[in-house]
C-alpha cells in the first residue's frame, strides 16, 4: 500500500503543478520492423520510449478528457475511434447513406475526416490544448503533458549501441 501510495503521489505532483521532471524528459528512439525481416529504413516504424509514470499520466488524463466529452455531448456522430458503443462500420454506412442521399438529390457536397491513428507526433499542439481544455482538463495537467514533449531531449538506439548525442525536434 506505501509504494501504491508513493507511486500516486510522484504521478500526481506534476498533474497538479504542471511542471515536468527531469528524468520524464530523456526519450530514447528506435526503429521496429513493420513486417518480419525487412529492414529498408523507408519499411521501418520509429518509436519512442517514454517514462512509465508520464505515460500512466496521459492515459489518465485521455480516459478523464473522453469521459468529459462523453458526458456533456462535445463529441460529434462521426467520431467513432475511442468510444464505447460505436463502431467503425456504423460510420461507414451513415456516410454511404449520406452520400447516396446527395446523389439521388442532385447535391454537391465535401467530407472532411482526420485519423490520427499513428499519427499523433503530428497533432499540433496548440490545437490539441485547445480541445482538452474544452474536455475538461486543467491547464496545469496540459503543461505537464505537453512541455514534456516539448522540451524533451532525444537519443538513438540502434543494433550498435545507444547514441551519445541528443536531439530535440
Amino acid at each position: 500500500a506505501m509504494i501504491a501510495e508513493c507511486d500516486a503521489l510522484f504521478r500526481n505532483i506534476p498533474l497538479s503543478t504542471g511542471m515536468v521532471p527531469l528524468n520524464w524528459r530523456n526519450l530514447m528512439n528506435f526503429a521496429i520492423e513493420k513486417k518480419a525481416g525487412d529492414l529498408r529504413l523507408e519499411k521501418m516504424r520509429t518509436i519512442q520510449l517514454m517514462n512509465s509514470e508520464y505515460q500512466a499520466n496521459t492515459k489518465k488524463l485521455g480516459r478523464t478528457a473522453m469521459s468529459n466529452a462523453e458526458t456533456n455531448h462535445l463529441l460529434p456522430s462521426g467520431q467513432c475511434g475511442s468510444r464505447a458503443r460505436h463502431q467503425a462500420i456504423d460510420l461507414a454506412w451513415s456516410k454511404r447513406m449520406v452520400w447516396d442521399l446527395l446523389i439521388l438529390q442532385r447535391r454537391s457536397a465535401g467530407w472532411i475526416s482526420n485519423d490520427a491513428k499513428s499519427c499523433f507526433d503530428r497533432v499540433v499542439h496548440w490545437i490539441a490544448i485547445l480541445a482538452l481544455l474544452r474536455f475538461g482538463l486543467t491547464w496545469r495537467a496540459l503543461t505537464m503533458m505537453f512541455n514534456t514533449l516539448a522540451t524533451s531531449k532525444h537519443r538513438v538506439r540502434t543494433g550498435f549501441g545507444d547514441s551519445t548525442a541528443v536531439f530535440q525536434p
